[in-house]
Protein backbone atom coordinates (compact mmCIF):
# COMPACT_ATOMS: atom_id res chain seq x y z
CA UNK A 1 0.00 0.00 0.00
CA UNK A 2 2.84 2.31 1.02
CA UNK A 3 4.06 1.82 -2.67
CA UNK A 4 0.87 3.01 -4.53
CA UNK A 5 0.25 6.01 -2.29
CA UNK A 6 4.51 6.85 -3.26
CA UNK A 7 3.29 7.00 -6.46
CA UNK A 8 0.46 8.94 -6.07
CA UNK A 9 2.37 11.39 -4.68
CA UNK A 10 4.89 11.74 -7.22
CA UNK A 11 2.36 11.71 -10.52
CA UNK A 12 0.60 14.30 -8.60
CA UNK A 13 3.78 16.33 -8.12
CA UNK A 14 4.99 15.53 -11.16
CA UNK A 15 1.10 16.70 -12.61
CA UNK A 16 1.59 20.33 -10.45
CA UNK A 17 5.42 20.73 -11.68
CA UNK A 18 3.93 20.57 -15.55
CA UNK A 19 1.47 22.91 -14.57
CA UNK A 20 3.83 25.62 -13.52
CA UNK A 21 5.59 25.16 -16.88
CA UNK A 22 2.70 25.78 -18.37
CA UNK A 23 2.18 28.96 -16.99
CA UNK A 24 4.48 30.97 -19.90
CA UNK A 25 2.52 28.99 -22.36
CA UNK A 26 -0.90 30.17 -20.49
CA UNK A 27 0.36 33.60 -21.24
CA UNK A 28 0.99 33.47 -24.54
CA UNK A 29 -1.94 31.27 -25.26
CA UNK A 30 -3.81 34.92 -23.25
CA UNK A 31 -2.31 36.92 -25.76
CA UNK A 32 -4.04 34.94 -28.78
CA UNK A 33 -7.62 35.47 -27.25
CA UNK A 34 -7.59 32.17 -25.58
CA UNK A 35 -8.95 33.15 -21.14
CA UNK A 36 -6.73 31.91 -18.12
CA UNK A 37 -9.52 30.13 -16.81
CA UNK A 38 -9.87 27.41 -19.38
CA UNK A 39 -6.24 26.69 -19.01
CA UNK A 40 -7.49 25.95 -15.75
CA UNK A 41 -10.22 23.94 -16.69
CA UNK A 42 -7.95 21.75 -19.08
CA UNK A 43 -5.50 21.48 -16.13
CA UNK A 44 -8.74 19.89 -13.57
CA UNK A 45 -9.72 17.67 -16.62
CA UNK A 46 -6.12 16.10 -16.59
CA UNK A 47 -6.14 15.89 -13.18
CA UNK A 48 -9.28 14.05 -12.72
CA UNK A 49 -8.05 11.72 -15.78
CA UNK A 50 -5.01 11.25 -13.71
CA UNK A 51 -6.46 10.55 -10.35
CA UNK A 52 -9.10 7.82 -12.30
CA UNK A 53 -6.85 5.96 -13.96
CA UNK A 54 -4.42 5.87 -10.70
CA UNK A 55 -7.52 4.56 -8.94
CA UNK A 56 -8.08 1.71 -11.79
CA UNK A 57 -4.35 0.77 -11.55
CA UNK A 58 -4.53 0.40 -7.78
CA UNK A 59 -7.84 -1.32 -7.45
CA UNK A 60 -7.05 -3.79 -10.40
CA UNK A 61 -3.72 -4.47 -8.28
CA UNK A 62 -5.41 -5.23 -4.83
CA UNK A 63 -7.29 -8.09 -6.71
CA UNK A 64 -4.35 -9.23 -8.20
CA UNK A 65 -3.26 -9.59 -4.95
CA UNK A 66 -6.80 -11.53 -4.02
CA UNK A 67 -8.16 -9.07 -2.16
CA UNK A 68 -11.77 -10.18 -3.06
CA UNK A 69 -14.08 -7.29 -4.02
CA UNK A 70 -16.92 -6.56 -1.15
CA UNK A 71 -19.59 -9.48 -1.55
CA UNK A 72 -23.01 -8.07 -2.68
CA UNK A 73 -26.36 -8.98 -1.43
CA UNK A 74 -27.34 -10.83 -4.37
CA UNK A 75 -27.69 -14.62 -3.58
CA UNK A 76 -25.10 -16.75 -5.56
CA UNK A 77 -26.85 -18.68 -8.74
CA UNK A 78 -28.34 -22.02 -8.37
CA UNK A 79 -25.78 -24.51 -9.56
CA UNK A 80 -27.79 -26.55 -12.64
CA UNK A 81 -29.00 -29.63 -12.06
CA UNK A 82 -28.73 -33.00 -14.01
CA UNK A 83 -31.84 -33.85 -15.64
CA UNK A 84 -33.53 -36.75 -14.17
CA UNK A 85 -32.19 -39.02 -17.09
CA UNK A 86 -28.57 -38.28 -16.10
CA UNK A 87 -29.84 -38.75 -12.53
CA UNK A 88 -31.26 -42.36 -12.87
CA UNK A 89 -28.19 -42.88 -14.81
CA UNK A 90 -25.22 -41.85 -12.11
CA UNK A 91 -23.82 -44.55 -10.29
CA UNK A 92 -25.02 -45.92 -6.94
CA UNK A 93 -23.09 -46.02 -4.02
CA UNK A 94 -23.43 -49.25 -3.67
CA UNK A 95 -22.14 -50.24 -7.27
CA UNK A 96 -18.66 -50.78 -7.63
CA UNK A 97 -16.76 -47.18 -8.39
CA UNK A 98 -16.12 -49.02 -12.38
CA UNK A 99 -15.34 -46.10 -14.99
CA UNK A 100 -14.72 -46.36 -18.67
CA UNK A 101 -12.87 -44.29 -21.03
CA UNK A 102 -15.51 -42.21 -22.52
CA UNK A 103 -12.85 -40.66 -24.93
CA UNK A 104 -12.97 -43.33 -27.16
CA UNK A 105 -15.99 -42.42 -28.77
CA UNK A 106 -15.40 -40.31 -31.32
CA UNK A 107 -16.38 -36.65 -30.74
CA UNK A 108 -16.08 -37.15 -26.71
CA UNK A 109 -12.26 -35.46 -25.91
CA UNK A 110 -11.27 -35.37 -22.40
CA UNK A 111 -13.38 -31.81 -21.46
CA UNK A 112 -16.37 -33.75 -22.49
CA UNK A 113 -15.67 -36.59 -20.81
CA UNK A 114 -14.76 -35.03 -17.73
CA UNK A 115 -18.40 -33.32 -17.77
CA UNK A 116 -20.57 -36.71 -18.11
CA UNK A 117 -18.57 -38.30 -15.54
CA UNK A 118 -19.24 -34.86 -13.38
CA UNK A 119 -22.61 -35.28 -14.50
CA UNK A 120 -22.79 -39.36 -12.84
CA UNK A 121 -21.94 -40.69 -16.50
CA UNK A 122 -19.20 -42.92 -16.06
CA UNK A 123 -19.65 -46.04 -18.47
CA UNK A 124 -20.37 -47.31 -21.86
CA UNK A 125 -23.29 -48.93 -20.35
CA UNK A 126 -24.88 -45.32 -19.39
CA UNK A 127 -23.77 -43.33 -22.12
CA UNK A 128 -25.43 -46.22 -24.29
CA UNK A 129 -28.35 -46.37 -22.34
CA UNK A 130 -28.84 -42.42 -23.21
CA UNK A 131 -30.74 -40.53 -25.58
CA UNK A 132 -28.65 -37.91 -27.95
CA UNK A 133 -31.19 -35.12 -26.30
CA UNK A 134 -30.67 -35.56 -22.58
CA UNK A 135 -26.65 -36.06 -23.78
CA UNK A 136 -27.14 -32.71 -25.07
CA UNK A 137 -29.03 -31.06 -22.45
CA UNK A 138 -26.08 -32.08 -19.98
CA UNK A 139 -23.81 -30.22 -22.21
CA UNK A 140 -25.86 -27.39 -22.66
CA UNK A 141 -26.15 -27.00 -18.78
CA UNK A 142 -22.63 -26.91 -18.37
CA UNK A 143 -21.36 -24.98 -20.94
CA UNK A 144 -23.73 -23.71 -24.15
CA UNK A 145 -20.52 -23.55 -26.60
CA UNK A 146 -20.49 -27.57 -25.71
CA UNK A 147 -23.55 -28.18 -26.75
CA UNK A 148 -23.08 -26.09 -30.01
CA UNK A 149 -19.31 -27.54 -31.45
CA UNK A 150 -20.45 -31.38 -30.19
CA UNK A 151 -23.30 -33.44 -31.85
CA UNK A 152 -23.93 -36.51 -29.53
CA UNK A 153 -26.18 -38.28 -32.02
CA UNK A 154 -23.90 -41.29 -32.59
CA UNK A 155 -22.71 -41.47 -29.22
CA UNK A 156 -25.16 -43.74 -27.47
CA UNK A 157 -24.37 -46.13 -30.83
CA UNK A 158 -20.58 -45.96 -30.01
CA UNK A 159 -21.20 -46.95 -26.95
CA UNK A 160 -23.31 -49.61 -27.30
CA UNK A 161 -20.92 -51.64 -29.67
CA UNK A 162 -18.09 -50.88 -26.81
CA UNK A 163 -20.65 -51.99 -24.06
CA UNK A 164 -20.69 -55.22 -26.29
CA UNK A 165 -17.16 -55.40 -26.91
CA UNK A 166 -17.22 -55.15 -30.24
CA UNK A 167 -14.38 -53.07 -31.01
CA UNK A 168 -14.10 -53.95 -34.67
CA UNK A 169 -17.65 -52.65 -35.74
CA UNK A 170 -17.01 -49.67 -33.78
CA UNK A 171 -13.77 -48.84 -35.53
CA UNK A 172 -15.73 -49.39 -39.22
CA UNK A 173 -18.22 -46.85 -37.49
CA UNK A 174 -15.77 -44.41 -36.33
CA UNK A 175 -14.30 -44.20 -39.85
CA UNK A 176 -17.57 -43.08 -41.21
CA UNK A 177 -17.72 -40.70 -38.99
CA UNK A 178 -16.04 -37.26 -38.39
CA UNK A 179 -15.53 -35.99 -34.84
CA UNK A 180 -18.57 -37.75 -34.09
CA UNK A 181 -20.92 -36.88 -36.74
CA UNK A 182 -21.79 -38.83 -39.93
CA UNK A 183 -20.12 -37.74 -42.82
CA UNK A 184 -22.46 -36.11 -45.36
CA UNK A 185 -22.00 -38.12 -48.68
Amino acid sequence: MFRKLSVLIVLLLAALAISGFARPASAAAEQEGNPWWLWIIVFVVFAGFVVFMLWWWVRGADQEEGVAPPRSAKPEPPVPSVSREAESMAVQPDQPAQEDDLTKVEGIGPRISSVFKEAGIRTFAQLAAADPESLEEVLRKVDPNLARLADPATWPEQAALAVEGHWQDLERLQTELKGGRRRKQ
